[in-house]
């Protein structure tokens, strides 16, 4: 398990101020803890932390020498700055089930030739105890064909008894037909509204000979 060491956090300092020193700012909270206990991690201990860790992995947060057994419950990620500010832990209490996600990680997803894999679910939401976290979920697809659906419902953590799941078979990862680009999207779209205009003022089709060509008739 990895581990984590933090500082407790003075509030009369403001977040601003401990990012710009190279901070990032959090909060630790739980059934056992009276209020929530504000600390601050020094910014690359936390880049580190996060090349194998992530939301919903369990870790050991030293805070002034004190141990927590916590579960990364949230990171707040700045994308214009490109920074994490802000990440809130949960302790764990032993034999209590707690919330948490699971993220899905596709492998072999380079070795579907045909179509293009349609992912509708980036992480999975469960309830387990302590010792039955889970924080990522990773599946093979380099045996998928178009068509193919897999989901939930079919993976390993749906079997898990000591996991419980918000419900049964869900959302799902597909494999569909190749995407049009955007631009080639957009412009059959422009045909079609430009098509449906130009019907409007019709007064009504025939059809010409054998081939399927039209002619407007009044």
């Amino acid at each position: 398990m990895n581990t984590l060491k933090a500082e407790k956090r003075s509030m009369s300092i403001k977040a601003k101020r401990l990012r710009r020193e190279g901070y990032v700012t959090g909060n630790v909270f739980g059934r056992d803890i009276q209020e929530s206990i504000p600390v601050k991690i020094e910014k690359t201990v936390v880049e580190r932390l996060l090349k194998t860790c992530n939301k919903g992995s369990q870790i050991l947060l030293d805070v002034d020498g004190q141990a927590y057994d916590v579960l990364i419950k949230d990171i707040s990620f700045n994308a214009m700055k490109g920074i994490v500010e802000e990440i809130d832990f949960q302790a764990l209490v032993r034999g209590e089930k707690v919330h948490s996600v699971a993220e899905v990680i596709l492998v072999n997803h380079d070795k579907v030739m045909n179509g293009v894999l349609q992912q509708q679910l980036q992480e999975i939401s469960y309830k387990a105890l302590p010792e039955a976290l889970i924080d990522k979920v990773r599946i093979d697809v380099g045996d998928m064909k178009v068509g193919d659906t897999i989901r939930v419902a079919d993976l390993d953590i749906a079997k898990n008894k000591n996991v419980d799941l918000p419900g049964k078979g869900g959302r799902r990862l597909r494999g569909g037909p190749p995407h049009l680009p955007q631009q080639r999207r957009n412009r059959q779209r422009g045909q079609k509204r430009r098509l449906l205009r130009r019907n409007r003022g019709m007064a009504g089709l025939r059809r010409v000979g054998t081939s399927c060509s039209y002619a407007l008739f009044l």
